[in-house]
């Protein structure tokens, strides 16, 4: 009895943290970038502290499962564009913002590549991208931005530049540095 409780827990437990590996894994191979979902009290967290203001138009470029994107439109009343590639997490987003029991803000998911989004039509970019894409994206933010929009690095800075100041960087368990076009 006390072998089958056990393979059963450890199906569940591979189940859970080896799906979660695959989808990384398969992102990652498909897309370039791995899915990596932030925990939800840090989203929450990080949400409250930027310096977004009611009004506002924010895209958030990788947006995986859309919680960031749901979060910032729920707690600062803005319009959220979540662009994603993966059909599954788009697929998964739309169906976060449906059942989410906010009518504050605004928010819709695109299946796009971030590098064919207009950014003149935005105050604010946030992602959560590695090193390698945001060096890539950095003179397609400086070209198209207007100027005193914000961009919004969780995790991983970005390389400054003449048109792009930081402006904060906030500390925490990953940080979260802000610039602003100039």
């Amino acid at each position: 009895m006390l072998s089958l409780v056990l393979n059963f827990i450890l199906a569940i437990f591979l189940f859970k943290y080896l799906g979660d590996i695959v989808l990384v894994v398969w992102c990652m191979k498909k897309y370039g970038v791995p899915y990596a979902p932030t925990a939800m009290g840090m989203v929450r967290k990080m949400v409250k502290r930027l310096p977004l203001k009611r009004g506002m138009r924010v895209v958030e470029l990788g947006s995986g499962d859309g919680r960031v994107a749901v979060e910032m439109a729920r707690v600062y009343l803005i319009k959220v564009v979540g662009v994603e590639l993966n059909g599954w997490l788009l697929f998964w987003s739309r169906v976060r913002a449906a059942v989410s029991v906010f009518k504050k803000g605004k928010v819709r998911f695109e299946k796009k590549d971030l590098f064919s989004v207009k950014f003149n039509n935005f105050d604010g970019v946030y992602m959560y991208l590695l090193p390698v894409m945001l060096e890539k994206l950095r003179p397609k933010l400086e070209k198209e931005l207007k100027k005193g929009s914000l961009v919004m690095s969780y995790d991983y800075p970005i390389k400054i530049s003449s048109k792009l100041r930081l402006k904060e960087k906030i500390e925490g368990k990953k940080p979260m540095w802000i610039y602003e076009r100039s």
